[in-house]
């Protein structure tokens, strides 16, 4: 091998070591190129560097936080007459922290809900059986008689009532005592 063809083989050698040296380089990651479309964290929008991509990441941990706001109001509409309330050891001897805890419960919880009918049966003992669109079940607790019902598509005003009961407004005018069966 002669000394000019040994230079261009040590020159391929080099650009070649180079080449992945720079590819490699590329495909590492980089606190300037983290994930800032899908930040787990506030610190990983802390760890960019590039000031766009931060702005990006903060962004996208944001509306994150907004879409997980939005899903927990949708199930609490979703189980609205469900189960029962049971209050904290707070209600017995509170103090000042679980007056706060009871007070921002108090503040989320919801209070009414309208329904739009799918359909709308009597039971056997003459009450009402709500179906909602949604798909729960309303039935009708009290014995009182309701003189025009309403009927599939009408809506119905449901709020809850005085010791963890819910009142069903089925009519402009006529409210009924009414429990969540499913």
């Amino acid at each position: 091998m002669t000394r000019s063809g040994f230079k261009s083989g040590i020159k391929t050698a080099g650009a070649a070591a180079l080449a992945l040296t720079v590819a490699a380089w590329v495909a590492a990651p980089h606190p300037a190129r983290a994930d800032a479309a899908n930040p787990k964290s506030p610190a990983d929008c802390r760890a960019v560097s590039d000031f766009d991509l931060r702005g990006k990441c903060w962004d996208a941990l944001d509306r994150q936080s907004q879409k997980d706001q939005e899903d927990a109001k949708e199930e609490k509409k979703r189980s609205f007459g469900l189960g029962l309330h049971i209050p904290s050891v707070s209600a017995i001897l509170p103090n000042r922290d679980d007056r706060e805890r009871e007070a921002k419960i108090e503040r989320e919880d919801i209070r009414d809900q309208t329904l739009t009918l799918a359909s709308v049966e009597d039971t056997p003992v003459g009450k009402l059986l709500l179906t909602s669109t949604d798909g729960a079940v309303w039935e009708q607790t009290d014995t009182d008689t309701i003189n025009n019902p309403p009927e599939p598509g009408d809506t119905v005003r449901v709020t809850k009532g005085m010791m963890g009961g819910f009142m069903c407004q089925v009519t402009r005018w006529q409210t009924v005592r009414c429990q969540r069966d499913r």
